[in-house]
This record gives C-alpha cells, structure tokens and sequence, in this order.
C-alpha cells in the first residue's frame, strides 16, 4: 500500500517534541546539575514524536551564543537539530559554574563519541525501568523464537505484533525477534510493535510497557518490560480467565445467529454500559499522580489499581475509566467476530487524553465511545449517542501509538 512504501520515510521524519517524554527523561537529567558535563551529555539528544508515531532521540544543538548568564545562573536553549524540527526549543534555568561552556561542550562530545553509528535516531521509551538488572536477570535463559497458543484472541496488523502479542499475553518477555526485526526496509521499530500489542489486545494486562531491542552477533533480542503492579504471573492468568468469563457471558446474553455486524456491535455497547460504571474516584486520582514526580507515589497507585487501563476492570469489577472501557469493549467485539480496535488520542475541546474504539460494520469504520454513551453526568447525552459516528463529528486527535505507524490511516471514520 501507499503507507506501507512511505513507512521507512515517515518514521525518520520528526514531527515534534515528544513532551510527556521530554518531561520523563529531565526528572533523570536533572539530577546531573551538580555535573555541567553530564547534564549536557544528558540533554544532547532529546525525545521527539516521529510521522509514524514512534518516539526517537533527535540530536539537540546548545544555543550557547544566545545563553544568558546572570545572578550565578544560566539560561540555556536548545534546539532541535532534526529536519522540520529546528527552531523548536526547550528552555532551561539552572545555576552554572563559572567553566559551564568548557564543560557543556565536553557533555556533548561524549555523547557524539557514543550516539549510533547508523545515522538513525535511536528509538525511545520512558526508561523507568533497571535494564542492567533486568538484562542480568535473564543471563544465560533462552529467548522466545515462535508465538506460542494461547486461548485467548491475538490482535495485530503484522505477523511481527502478532509474535510479541502472543507472548506477551502467555506471560513471555525476551524474545528472539531476529525474523521479524531484520526484515528489511518497511520494518517498524521494536517500540511501535509493542505499542500496538498491549494497546489491541485486551489479555496483555499492562499499562506503561517499554521494549528494549538489541543485536548479539547475528542474532535480535527484544525484552519488553511491564510497570510492576505487585501482580505475579499466575495472578495474571487468573485475571485474564475471569476477563473471559464475562466475555462468554455477555455473548450468551446479547449475540445472537443471525445478528449484523451493527446488530452485534450495538448490543455490545448497551450490554456494557449497563454492565458497568466510570471510575471518578480512580481517575481523580491518577490525574494527581501524573503531576506528581514522585515516583512512590505514582508506584503505588498502580499497585491499589493495577487493572485500571485494561479490560479487567471494566468487566470484572464493573467499574473502570475510559481505557478499561475501550480494551472492554474490544475484548467482547473480538469475541463476537467483530473487526474493531482500540484507538488513543486527545479531546479538542477537553484538551485532555481519551481512549475508545472503532467498529468495521456497513462495509466502513466507524466510532463507538462507550465510555461517552455511559455517563449519567449528561442528562443530553444517550447510550448511543457515539454509537457509529465519524471522526469529524467528535473532535480529536488521534495518537498514533495505537497501531503501527503507516497502519493507522485504515481506519479513518467518515
């Protein structure tokens, strides 16, 4: 397809500062101040939002002519030094010691000494996670080379997501990735295909996941880390049955022979905003962790509710927020036989992050938002009033993080 042959231009052409990345990745930055040259080594490369959707470091250029320096302190401004980007900046305020260019300059010296030699960006993802304790962890195990059966729906645009998709969902994290990674020019990065696969797929019970590839020899290893919600593998399992058990039960209840597509969908909408309710309380909380640097904090809110992002919630507890709504309702559209996703992106007018989905009937994409259709708040709104609507009619912006970057444009609702 056309967005298949512009795959490999889209994902080295940067389309912005990637900001929830940036903000991550100065919470570790900043901690340098005290070392000029490893504050600039730190802030050499700087995350950006690539037209395929991916996350990249782009190389950053120090506007050190235009520095301010007064009262001690330094006002720095960077640049970004990649295609369309430059002229957009970042700024930043810290106290400077008196040899701060000297030093600053050395910083990004050895950062070039160490940046890829392949003259890519290097993908990025939040890195919260201990890769030198995770990487030692699994010394001397094997990867995992073929997707293994599981019994429960696989989701993905590519035999690639399919493969990391089925593993993740039986529990498995490194993996031999050399057949797929080393396909050739079109290959999405290891980043994008983990993206799609906990986003479309209902049994990968996680939130935050991050991959990490790299190459031994002639082999490519991925290893995909989870935030740890305290769960264990078997608590997993567990939860994943009891998803399936209220998917069984909501289509001996609503699915019928004989139903449409739309027939299908529609009752899956109404069997689930009646099944369920909106979790304020949840939400209002997470809102207050986002903002907070504190990483205890937000550890332990993910710990009180590690099922607030995925199906689990929605369906077995029968409360949830948008995410847990859109990853329920993909889990009974699948069980149904519908083709439908999970799509991510932002409300115009809210200016806030929203998830639901889209379903395949009358031979066209169209949204379903059954968090919207469920919200007793707003006497104006129905249960089916973002039932089967178009893009245009409700105002956002979709991520592209959702599926792989030259998929996305499939699924347009007009």
């Amino acid at each position: 397809s056309v967005w298949q042959d512009l795959g490999p231009a889209l994902a080295a052409t940067p389309r912005e500062i990637a900001d929830y990345a940036s903000l991550e990745l100065s919470r570790s930055c900043r901690d340098l101040e005290a070392d000029f040259t490893a504050w600039a080594e730190c802030y050499a490369r700087i995350p950006v939002t690539m037209a395929d959707g991916h996350t990249a470091l782009a190389q950053a250029r120090f506007d050190f002519e235009g520095a301010d320096l007064g009262n001690g302190s330094l006002d720095v401004e960077l640049q970004m030094a990649a295609g369309g980007l430059i002229g957009e900046r970042l700024y930043y305020h810290l106290d400077a010691p008196a040899d701060w260019r000297e030093q600053a300059e050395a910083g990004l010296a050895r950062a070039a000494q160490n940046a890829p030699g392949t003259g890519r960006m290097e993908a990025y993802a939040y890195d919260y996670a201990d890769w030198d304790a995770l990487l030692d962890a699994i010394a001397g195990q094997e990867p995992v080379v073929t997707a293994p059966e599981v019994p429960y729906p696989v989701n993905g645009s590519s035999e690639y997501v399919e493969f990391v998709a089925a593993n993740l969902i039986a529990g498995n994290h490194y993996l031999d990735i050399t057949a797929y990674a080393e396909a050739g020019i079109g290959t999405p990065s290891f980043s994008s295909v983990v993206n799609e696969a906990v986003t479309q797929n209902p049994y990968v019970l996680t939130y935050g996941a991050i991959g990490k590839m790299w190459r031994e020899g002639e082999r490519t290893f991925g290893y995909v880390h989870f935030r740890d919600f305290g769960l264990s593998q078997a608590e997993v399992a567990a939860d994943q049955e009891e998803i399936r058990q209220v998917v069984d039960q909501a289509m001996a209840e609503v699915i019928s022979e004989g139903m449409s597509d739309r027939e299908k969908a529609l009752a899956l909408n109404l069997w689930l905003i009646g099944h369920a309710a909106y979790d304020y309380e949840a939400y209002e909380e997470m809102l207050a962790i986002k903002a907070s640097p504190d990483p205890e904090s937000q550890d332990a809110f993910w710990k009180e509710y590690p099922h607030n992002q995925d199906a689990h919630d929605v369906l077995v507890r029968r409360i949830g927020v948008c995410a847990s709504y859109a990853q329920g309702y993909k889990a009974l559209a699948d069980a149904a036989g519908l083709e439908a996703i999970v799509v991510v992106g932002e409300v115009l007018e809210l200016g806030s992050r929203h998830a639901w989905n889209k379903v395949f009937m009358d031979g066209k994409w169209q949204n379903v938002d059954t968090t919207w259709n469920d919200d007793p708040q707003d006497s104006g709104r129905s249960a089916t009033k973002y039932f089967g609507v178009t893009d245009d009619s409700l105002g956002r912006v979709e991520d592209f993080g959702w599926m792989v970057g030259w998929e996305f444009s499939r699924y347009e609702a007009v």
